[in-house]
């Protein structure tokens, strides 16, 4: 019991200097008695806050950005414009793009690109205003991801821009494959967010993935599943995208019986043992403990629920006589 050592340590120093004797020089003693508390473990999970409505803008036609207007986490409206087109050099760039690519292409391939990229280019050339002048938002919201660069080409392959509903959230927690079977659709929680200094939220879980991956976590890999929940409220606090932690219940809650550190001593074969007060004298009894929490430790066995234990137990030297404070006995 670790934490019992450092704090019955700097408990003896104290007492050395402040332990007042009775008569007899017996040291005199407070007594205690276990507590009960209802206990349930917890673990802390990183997840993100996502958006449960979301819009991906992809154009029809490679484009050059003039102009870049709004970036990643913006909130828009619909119709804003999140970028301007330069038309002149996309009509550049995708005869460039074309000239350059389609030579490394096998044969086949490449004559199908030269020709596709070919049309494309005839029909920007012929008319430059079937090109827009911007890129707008497809809906309202907030924009979780922009893959538009000003003055380089964008490929229709992949999104320009996503537009998630700030209206509509929720959390999605990644947690480890030896965890998750401890939680429980309907389970409630607290979590805060990274951006909201001082805010503290609560959510439900409302289903779990069905499968699992691999997650990088520092320099190696963990299986986790992805575990969803809803957001009870989130004050207009939280965005798409947040970074937060969540604290879990591990299982259900139990009853723990718990003294004070400062009860609790480790000999030096490392067994745990407490002072029984017993009619006038400490008598050691050796316990087995279990959970620490930040005050104090479970006491699985040894002592019984109503017995009462030197508290300051590192002020003792061994069994014998003690003194109990007036109004303690």
């Amino acid at each position: 019991m670790k934490k019992a050592i450092v704090f019955a340590a700097s408990v003896l120093a104290a007492a050395g200097a402040g332990l007042m004797l009775a008569g007899g020089g017996a040291p005199e003693v407070t007594l205690v008695s276990m507590k009960e508390l209802e206990y349930t473990e917890t673990f802390l999970v990183s997840g993100t806050v996502e958006s449960t409505a979301q819009r991906e803008l992809t154009p029809d036609f490679p484009l050059v950005p003039g102009e870049v207007l709004a970036k990643e986490g913006d909130v828009v409206s619909y119709g804003d414009p999140i970028a301007t087109v330069d038309k002149e050099a996309t009509v550049r760039a995708v005869a460039a793009f074309a000239e350059e690519y389609a030579g490394s292409l096998p044969d086949a391939a490449a004559d199908r690109a030269a020709e596709a990229f070919a049309a494309v280019g005839e029909e920007l050339a012929g008319g430059l205003d079937f090109l827009p002048d911007t890129i707008c938002a497809p809906m309202s919201g907030v924009l979780t991801s922009v893959s538009l660069t000003e003055g380089t080409l964008y490929l229709p392959t992949a999104p320009a821009a996503t537009v998630s509903s700030a209206a509509a959230l929720r959390l999605r927690l990644p947690v480890p494959e030896d965890r998750v079977g401890l939680l429980r659709q309907g389970d409630a929680f607290s979590f805060t967010a990274a951006a909201v200094e001082g805010g503290l939220f609560s959510a439900q879980i409302t289903r779990f993935s069905p499968s699992a991956y691999q997650k990088l976590n520092g320099i190696s890999y963990e299986t986790v599943v992805d575990v969803v929940a809803r957001i009870e409220d989130d004050f207009n606090a939280l965005r798409p995208g947040y970074t937060v932690q969540a604290e879990l219940t591990a299982g259900e809650p139990e009853n723990l019986w718990l003294l004070p550190y400062e009860a609790v001593m480790q000999d030096a074969d490392g067994q745990d043992y407490v002072y029984v007060y017993r009619e006038g004298e400490a008598v050691r009894r050796n316990v087995e403990t279990g959970r620490e929490l930040s005050t104090s430790v479970q006491i699985v066995s040894g002592v019984g629920r109503y017995e009462k234990v030197v508290q300051d137990a590192a002020a003792l030297e061994g069994e014998g006589p003690v003194s109990v404070k007036a109004g303690e006995d």
